[in-house]
């Protein structure tokens, strides 16, 4: 069984992977596919190379970590020459959706039937979280039997080595997808907290005046593992997101990351999450990013040890129960053996 991938990028992450740099989660299930014995070829990220590769390997399975509109050219490359091509992959967005640019929404609206058209043909759908699955479903007309909701979790065996159960007073923020800080910056002003912001938001200031507190900003990119390490140390997680930005999983990736080294968390309120973190008793929501709510939160966990302790506990209690990345695994590999045995 042959298995080619789609990436988006040059397969960096893959290659990291590989190198055990990053953990598996992040390849969504490409090492999952290694394990069941299919002989993966994956991508370059240059989509006219791409697909000469694909038409020569003529694969089972076309596996795509991220759903995107170009891959419907790969459909249309194996319908075209009668391969009999699995197809199969996330869809993080809705790739229904029009971009923001003028000239690819003109683009968008004259490909849209086709899209339509090739993404209801698409064999297995997987979705972060049911209430993507469901509202997409239902709103695209997509089958019942091709969207599967699976829980993307985190790699067990990767983050071990960096659980070490003894926090220091510092808070940490990091991820830069559509992330609230200032919020977050305007409601320590007058507290004793300290942060540690790590970002690509070059738009931040260097350093923040904070009347008591302390708020470091890092900016640029930090070896992954070097920021685990801070992850661990650090008394709790913060997970500020822009309120107008919450229609999908964002802050997942730092939420596992979190509650897999045992850090209690602070988060913007997301229903899409498919964890709960108040109902876990690891961590507290802010519903809608007002300042009283930061404050009174940040306040709390940096007052009250006995309750990071706690929380520390929850949170990898619930990450074993409910994030191993080894589930993600079997769930990704039963229905791409289900969408296989379909002649």
């Amino acid at each position: 069984m042959k298995a080619f991938v789609f990436v988006n990028d040059n397969g960096a992450a893959f290659s990291r992977y590989k190198k055990n740099e990053i953990p598996a989660q992040f390849v969504y299930g490409v090492s999952k596919l290694e394990k069941m014995g299919f002989e993966v070829m994956v991508g370059r990220g240059n989509l006219l190379n791409d697909l000469i590769s694909f038409w020569k390997f003529k694969p089972d399975l076309f596996f795509m970590p991220f759903i995107k509109r170009k891959t419907m050219l790969f459909y249309i490359l194996a319908r075209f020459f009668l391969f009999k091509t699995k197809f199969a992959g996330w869809m993080h967005l809705d790739v229904f959706a029009p971009p923001v640019s003028r000239l690819k929404k003109v683009i968008h609206s004259l490909l849209l039937p086709f899209l339509k058209c090739y993404v209801r043909k698409i064999d297995a759908i997987f979705f972060l979280s049911e209430k993507s699955r469901d509202e997409i479903k239902a709103s695209r007309g997509l089958h019942s039997h091709q969207c599967h909701f699976i829980p993307w979790g985190g790699d067990a065996t990767f983050y071990a080595p960096f659980i070490n159960g003894l926090h220091n007073e510092n808070i940490i923020s990091t991820g830069r997808e559509n992330r609230d800080l200032p919020s977050v910056m305007s409601s320590v002003k007058n507290s004793d907290v300290t942060i540690d912001i790590y970002t690509s938001d070059l738009n931040l200031p260097e350093s923040y005046a904070n009347v008591n507190g302390d708020i470091r900003i890092n900016k640029g990119r930090c070896a992954y593992t070097d920021l685990l390490e801070k992850v661990s140390a650090s008394k709790s997680m913060i997970i500020p997101i822009k309120t107008d930005k919450i229609n999908y999983c964002v802050g997942l990736s730092s939420l596992i990351e979190a509650i897999a080294l045992g850090v209690p968390v602070i988060a913007t309120y997301n229903p899409y999450w498919y964890v709960d973190i108040e109902k876990e008793k690891c961590g507290i929501y802010i519903k809608d990013n007002s300042l009283i709510e930061w404050t009174r939160a940040l306040e709390k966990l940096n007052r009250d040890p006995e309750l990071v302790a706690q929380m520390s506990k929850n949170a990898l209690k619930t990450f074993v129960e409910k994030c191993d990345f080894v589930r993600t695994e079997e769930m990704l590999a039963m229905h791409i053996d289900n969408i296989l045995k379909k002649k």
